[in-house]
């Protein structure tokens, strides 16, 4: 099973560096993860500054360059795990959130191709 972990924060707190501390006990936490076979892909967000919105109403494409409007809470980054159980991806959040200092983690179950079985429509099986 993989699921999609996205960890939350503040937008000022993002634009605030980690400490060595915190970069130290993230590289152990990642190393020791990787190892483990249960990450999948990782990765984190870059600021909205450098982000792009595409919006469709009525059949017109919008394309508005980030920055957008004031946010309470950014996606600073992700984490897809492939694990046994949705125990087990509670498990490694919780864990991430420990060595990051992380307050919010959202966690998705994620479908892949590999999980159709059959026709269900183009791409999906």
């Amino acid at each position: 099973m993989k699921f999609l972990m996205q960890s939350t924060d503040d937008p000022e707190t993002l634009r605030t560096p980690p400490t060595p501390e915190t970069m130290a006990a993230i590289g152990a936490f990642m190393m020791e993860a990787e190892q483990s076979g249960a990450i999948f892909l990782t990765g984190g967000i870059q600021p909205p500054e450098c982000g792009i919105r595409v919006t469709f109403e009525g059949g017109t494409r919008t394309v508005t360059d980030g920055p957008y409007a004031e946010a309470k809470e950014l996606v600073a980054g992700f984490a897809i795990v492939d694990v046994a159980s949705r125990e087990q991806a509670i498990e490694w959040a919780s864990r991430f959130a420990a060595a990051a200092h992380v307050q919010q983690i959202e966690i998705q179950q994620v479908f892949l191709r590999e999980d159709f079985a059959g026709d269900h429509g183009p791409g999906l099986g």
